[in-house]
């Protein structure tokens, strides 16, 4: 449900797409500040003047749309002649957008007068502002009641005519045309706040203070027609329309309440709730039984900041996502486009793939996972990713991964046993080398013949040896 002034339901102003934001100022006698169409004329007091900044060098200067000041709106269907009222507000957040977007689309020198659409090419922006007290901007003469967030501009009007309508006043303030979507105002405390601040600076258009008058002129007509009313009543506007009580008193509970017909005649009010701005009066028999505040929906909380080793995080996967997405050749240009088919736009990016296979790495917030596509190709040579699997870095498919482990385990176990035995062979190797180095490094020769001979005579292939040895054995 949307805040309300007096009843009249608040509206937030959005800058949300290509075709919203301000298309043209425009210098007008009476400015206000916006519509759906937003064409500014005269609906908003006091007006967003501008001053004269300079008058030699013809500058002007002024507020061009207003932070947190409600724009009063009066819209009648012309096929139906229904009227529709509602106010306006446009938050410093929407207004540095759509300042933004107006220069972005190099609008700035886009100036009419009274909206007439043809445009002065001879009246030029030279700045284009919002106001910043903090950090001293804050122009003279707009110190005090327009807000932080404000948005201001000044123009150099060389058209002659122009500025000497200027000088004689027929132009005393900047409007503007555009498009903006308009939502809900959530925040009836926010708006009653900015209703208290501006302390009736904005449109008087309050509903209130309405039907107040009219209780106090018919106070009057009754008295001029003899009629009982007493003279001073009290009145407040409902949702279920105006009640009235006697007396100048604030309403109180106990109090007896009437409504009011067309004609002027009161009668006791029916039984139920009635609801104002800020209050809920339960009314029984024309008794006032209770009046409790009105509940107020509070904002939600904002959504708590992401922690900063998360962001750290989600900029260095957007870098390796970069890195990997520039090297790719046209063959595995065609494999992103078919997982873009399939995944959409989001903080992923291709690990690792091959003619019939891609592994996407991707973010979901708290880390990245891995997930394997089966890859086909089509005769046009456009490729379709299919049947896609969570898979550990190793690419073992989730819920496959005890076999593999089993499997693991007994390599292991194999690689283990062998280099047990590789262990083994070098204890012996290390003792037979401690033998040999216990053991002179050579004989004389007689010594090696006369060894030799002591045993069984093996041929050795040498001719020489052989018959050496055949004659020692012979002795």
């Amino acid at each position: 449900m949307a805040a309300s002034i007096s009843g009249i339901p608040v509206y937030e102003a959005l800058v949300s797409g290509d075709n919203t934001g301000i298309f043209r100022i425009s210098l007008v006698d009476d400015p206000a500040v916006i519509t759906t169409w937003q064409k500014f004329s005269n609906a908003a007091r006091p007006a967003q003047r501008f001053a004269v900044a300079n008058e030699e060098k013809r500058l002007i200067r002024g507020v061009i749309m207003r932070a947190d000041f409600p724009i009063y709106r009066r819209d009648v269907d012309e096929e139906t002649g229904k009227v529709t009222e509602y106010y306006l507000i446009f938050h410093a957040d929407t207004i540095r957008a759509m300042a933004e977007k107006y220069l972005a689309e190099s609008r700035q020198n886009k100036v009419d007068t009274m909206h007439d659409g043809e445009e002065k090419p001879d009246v030029q922006m030279v700045q284009w502002f919002i106001k910043d007290t903090a950090a001293g901007v804050n122009p003279q003469g707009f110190d005090t009641d327009i807000a932080d967030g404000s948005l201001f501009a000044e123009f150099h009007v060389v058209n002659d005519e122009v500025w000497e309508q200027v000088k004689d006043g027929t132009f005393r303030g900047f409007s503007l045309d555009g498009f903006f979507d308009l939502t809900d105002e959530r925040s009836q405390r926010s708006v009653d706040e900015i209703v208290d601040e501006l302390a009736g600076q904005f449109h008087i258009t309050d509903k209130m203070k309405l039907e107040r008058l009219k209780a106090l002129l018919r106070a009057e007509n009754a008295r001029q027609s003899n009629n009982e009313r007493p003279e001073k009543f009290g009145a407040v506007t409902t949702d279920r329309g105006p009640l009235e009580w006697d007396g100048d008193a604030d309403l109180a509970v106990n109090d007896r309440v009437f409504v009011v017909d067309e004609e002027g005649n009161r009668s006791d009010a029916p039984s139920g709730e009635y609801t104002t701005d800020t209050q809920v009066i339960v009314v029984e028999d024309g008794v006032v039984t209770e009046i409790r505040e009105k509940e107020v929906q509070e904002d939600p909380a904002p959504a708590p900041a992401e922690p900063e080793q998360v962001s750290a995080a989600r900029t260095r996967f957007s870098r390796i996502r970069a890195l990997f997405e520039a090297s790719y050749e046209d063959r595995i240009n065609a494999i992103i486009a078919a997982l873009h088919a399939v995944r959409g736009d989001g903080d992923w990016y291709v690990y690792e793939c091959g003619d019939d296979f891609a592994v996407v790495c991707a973010w979901d917030g708290e880390g990245e996972k891995y997930y394997r596509y089966a890859i086909s190709w089509n005769d046009d040579e456009t490729a379709v990713a299919s049947d896609p699997k969570e898979v550990e870095r190793v690419f073992v498919p989730v819920g496959e991964g005890e076999a593999a482990a089993e499997a693991a385990e007994e390599t292991q176990e194999q690689l283990r046993s062998q280099l047990s035995d590789a262990r083994a062979q070098i204890v012996t190797l290390t003792a037979q080398l401690e033998a040999a180095r216990k053991r002179p490094l050579a004989r004389p020769a007689h010594e090696e013949v006369k060894a030799a001979a002591a045993t069984k005579v093996t041929p050795t292939g040498n001719a020489q040896l052989d018959r050496v040895a055949q004659l020692m054995s012979a002795k």
